[in-house]
């Protein structure tokens, strides 16, 4: 491949579009390897550019979200020998970086913690980046958010907690375009033990999702949710009604069939 020897600095990019566009598990799931192997080489002159600070057009910034799930891909299927040193470099590489957003950063860290099976630190990462989300934009960010309640869920999964894990999954289960990743956490939590477990807290405190309000929730609770899409958290009746004037009354059906309001 020319682009790993003439890659003018953006290396880091090509791992990126690898990473997103192609199917490097669904080979290995089947047992072909040849793939990895270009694609491991592209991931290293790709990271030691980055601790070289020769990369550019912001390589270093988006780069470790992509490595880590690399590293995930390779602990599952056991193809990297040197898994605990290579997650060694990537923490100090997270902890070096100051130009991610809190939740960006916080949710790396969560995931570099996943592959670590170091579940209850990637709660706490989890917990930053959800709250870094909720109190700038409410729940208008159903990616990142969606994500983080994926991420929740595996966690909960692997500390053995099915009630968590059942209380996540039906807050994910709001969100569109999750079907296959419900399906699996279902299959999952069905076959758990039961158990008492200390149940915590699903969301994180949120912004009012009115948009000409600003209000954030002194307390987790402490905002009314809107209850036939139960998504939306409102400091006041005013602005519940004042955002369902403004376009929640059209978003709302989309998320749900039912005809009551909480206000």
């Amino acid at each position: 491949m020319s682009c790993v020897t003439d890659h003018y600095g953006q290396l880091p990019h090509v791992f990126l579009q690898i990473m997103y566009s192609y199917g490097l598990e669904l080979e290995l799931k089947i047992g072909k390897y040849e793939m990895f192997n270009i694609v491991y080489d592209v991931y290293q002159q790709s990271k030691n550019l980055i601790l070289n600070k020769q990369c550019c057009f912001g390589g270093d910034r988006h780069f470790p979200q992509q490595a880590i799930k690399f590293l995930h891909i390779c602990k599952k299927y056991k193809c990297l020998e040197n898994l605990e040193e290579e997650t060694s470099i990537m923490r100090t590489m997270l902890e070096s970086m100051n130009n991610m957003p809190t939740s960006e950063s916080a949710y790396n860290f969560a995931n570099l913690c996943i592959v670590e099976e170091n579940f209850e630190a990637a709660l706490e990462q989890i917990e930053i980046a959800q709250e870094d989300i909720t109190l700038k934009y409410g729940s208008n960010q159903f990616t990142p958010l969606g994500n983080c309640y994926i991420s929740k869920a595996e966690c909960y999964v692997a500390l053995g907690n099915q009630k968590m894990a059942k209380s996540v999954l039906k807050k994910l289960k709001k969100f569109e375009n999750y079907g296959f990743i419900i399906e699996n956490l279902e299959k999952a939590i069905t076959q758990m033990p039961i158990n008492s477990n200390k149940k915590r807290n699903v969301r994180t405190r949120m912004q009012c999702s009115s948009y000409n309000c600003k209000n954030i929730e002194p307390s987790i609770g402490a905002f009314k949710m809107c209850a036939r899409c139960e998504l939306k958290y409102y400091c006041s009746v005013k602005c519940h009604e004042q955002h369902w004037r403004d376009g929640h009354k059209k978003e709302c059906k989309k998320y749900s069939k039912k005809s009551t309001m909480k206000k």
